[in-house]
């Protein structure tokens, strides 16, 4: 599911610009085409094709709109979750039918103005006809305005979600803020995903992947959470909706350089193994540890200092739970 394909949402007031501008040049090619037929019946058959090419944008372009946007229904659970702590999808559902709506509506006054053009009988009355037209259908499509607006605030939450493929081997890398899930990212896989030395440097899910005996098996960097579950924020719970609906294997970082509390994050790591996943545990920044500290942790976890290491236990989970798992379908 790519989410970074999506458009702009155009505001109305560009919509109906664009409608306009159409309209006029197929106005004047049909202008073109009927200088031998009366008048009158030329007029009318020109304000029928300029109601035509008005429609013909505004449908094109709102449909574009509609057919963009996801249908929520049918979207994995990871990214119905995440919608549901990123945006308002209710109302984003509804901004959608306003806009189709209306657009519906605007075609159904064009049409009925086209049969009224047929049936006038003088000049005067066919300009005040197409007046009235325009009015009602820029008014209708006008009326719309704010749900285009809510829909460009939409699409650039939505083109923030990462782009996951639902059939892959997923693992989520997860610990503290800071204690270098995002470099642990850059070294498993070809992403590149901003590294600073501050806290909350991740702010969505960065997405990285890498290949194992022809088999892609993606990496997902999860923003920092702080294990206050009944407080967390919109960027914590991201992290929390990709390892409980997304991965198959969680990666816990520890950061042993004393950043956070060791108790602290022994505390987050067992909220980690709640979710029901394997889960290995990853001692980063080792090279600068004292080596007392570090066979001292030993002790109590079953570690990996190196990303090779952790490599090398995830291949063999993919071994053992993904492929047995798929086989056994």
């Amino acid at each position: 599911m790519n989410f970074q394909d999506l458009p702009p949402v155009p505001s109305a007031t560009s919509i109906v610009n664009d409608a306009l501008k159409a309209a006029g040049e197929k106005a004047a090619a049909a202008s073109r085409k009927t200088r031998k037929t009366d008048s009158l019946v030329r007029q009318q058959g020109v304000q029928k094709e300029h109601l035509r090419g008005l429609i013909a944008v505004i449908d094109r372009r709102v449909d574009n709109i509609t057919s963009s946007f996801p249908s929520f229904d049918s979207l994995p659970e990871f990214y119905t979750r995440l919608a549901s702590v990123t945006l308002d999808a209710e109302a984003l559902k509804k901004s959608l039918g306003r806009v189709a709506g209306n657009a519906a509506a605007a075609k159904r006054l064009a049409n009925e103005y086209g049969k009224r053009y047929s049936a006038c009988n003088s000049f005067p009355e066919l300009l005040a006809l197409k007046r009235q037209a325009l009015g009602r259908i820029i008014s209708m499509l006008k009326r719309s305005a704010k749900d285009f607006e809510q829909l460009e605030k939409a699409r650039k939450v939505l083109r923030t979600y990462p782009a996951l493929q639902a059939d892959l081997f997923t693992v989520a890398i997860a610990g503290f803020p800071n204690v270098g899930k995002s470099t642990l990212l850059r070294k498993l896989t070809s992403a590149k995903p901003e590294v600073n030395s501050y806290a909350f440097t991740t702010k969505t899910l960065n997405v990285g992947s890498f290949t194992y005996r022809h088999n892609k098996i993606q990496v997902i960097d999860t923003p920092g959470t702080l294990d206050r579950l009944e407080k967390m924020n919109p960027v914590e719970r991201q992290a929390e909706l990709a390892m409980r609906y997304a991965a198959h294997v969680i990666v816990y970082v520890y950061d042993l350089t004393e950043e956070y509390p060791l108790r602290d994050q022994e505390l987050l790591e067992r909220h980690v193994r709640e979710h029901g996943k394997s889960v290995i545990v990853y001692a980063s920044k080792s090279d600068v540890l004292d080596g007392a500290v570090l066979a001292a942790f030993r002790t109590r976890h079953d570690i990996c200092i190196s990303s090779e290491e952790v490599r090398e236990r995830l291949c063999a989970l993919f071994d053992d739970e993904f492929l047995g798992r798929k086989s056994s379908r």
